[in-house]
């Protein structure tokens, strides 16, 4: 636990992993799945009331997988941040975080890709075709 109580985001990740060495039952992971649906819960309420726009904010709990322990495929909270991470998108076609300067930000934009690729929002051979065409503008 951190001086202001437990990180959601690592919460989730080790939830993650605790189902799957301790099983879905263990008093750990009920926990760690307890304090996930209460940011999720939180999360979810903020998004609905107001524009979110840093996508670290969007995407900490849900990661690049679209299943585990914490939530199913599908889940319509999962869903909801989804929307909101793809609404985020900026005008550059990055993405911001709170540590980028109000500037869209390579690390956090390629790691949106990869959350929207994994939960099958953008097909994949959208960002291939995207790369072909700027390797072709540019020499890489």
């Amino acid at each position: 636990m951190g001086e202001d109580g437990p990180d959601p985001d690592s919460t989730a990740g080790i939830g993650d992993f605790l189902a799957q060495i301790l099983g879905e039952p263990h008093p750990a992971v009920s926990r760690a799945r307890s304090i996930f649906d209460s940011s999720m819960a939180s999360l979810i309420a903020k998004v609905r009331s107001q524009r979110v726009e840093d996508a670290y904010e969007l995407t900490h709990l849900i990661f690049e997988h679209p299943q585990n322990s914490m939530y199913k495929t599908g889940d319509e909270k999962v869903m909801t941040l989804l929307k909101a991470l793809v609404e985020a998108q900026r005008t550059d076609g990055g993405w911001l975080t709170f540590y980028s300067g109000g500037k869209s930000d390579v690390s956090i934009s390629v790691y949106s890709l990869q959350v929207l690729v994994s939960h099958g929002v953008i097909d994949k051979s959208i960002l291939q075709s995207m790369f072909d065409s700027a390797s072709k503008d540019q020499s890489f």
